[in-house]
């Protein structure tokens, strides 16, 4: 398992025969890979790394609980994804990025969130469980997922922040 990165691309969709546009060409939504600014409304996202493991290495673990530091296996039939992103606030009041602004998804759509039981490899301040964002500040987070070992197409789904949010990003993992 290492960093995935790529670059985005837009695919044409051809119309299919038989319809009334069936000449015409248009252009899916954009695909977002790691290492893309995705905006969504005035917010903007970026994976920055993602990694998988069957393990969270112990010698990952913060310094302040190195005496409780072992390796965490992800539980039977899972593993882990480890991401660290970006996001920049682009808005002229303070937002807030939470566990529900960020969440894994497969190619069934099921979701998975960011995991809580993972405080002892990841700064307080860096955990997408709560992070607030001031008026044009960006902050990198960093963040362990628990998903199916099989489950394939992965992408991390990105929100505008808003209390109801009225818009999302899809980033392709590359898993």
């Amino acid at each position: 398992a290492g960093c995935i990165g790529g670059s985005s691309s837009q695919q044409p969709v051809r119309v299919p025969e038989g319809s009334d546009t069936a000449t015409e060409t248009t252009t899916a939504a954009m695909t977002y890979e790691v290492g893309d600014e995705a905006e969504v409304g005035v917010i903007t996202h970026t994976v920055v790394s993602v990694e998988q493991m069957d393990v969270i290495p112990a010698s990952a673990t913060l310094p302040e609980w190195e005496i409780i530091a072992e390796d965490t296996p992800a539980a039977e039939g899972f593993t882990w994804l480890h991401i660290i992103g970006e996001v920049t606030n682009n808005t002229k009041q303070p937002q807030t990025l939470t566990s529900t602004g960020v969440y894994v998804s497969d190619a069934d759509d099921n979701q998975f969130e960011v995991s809580t039981d993972t405080t002892i490899y990841v700064d307080s301040d860096k955990s997408p469980i709560y992070i607030s964002l001031q008026p044009t500040q960006t902050v990198e987070w960093d963040g362990y997922f628990q998903v199916p070992a099989a489950a394939e197409d992965l992408v991390l789904v990105c929100n505008d922040l808003s209390f109801l949010p009225e818009g999302e990003v899809r980033i392709d993992l590359g898993l």
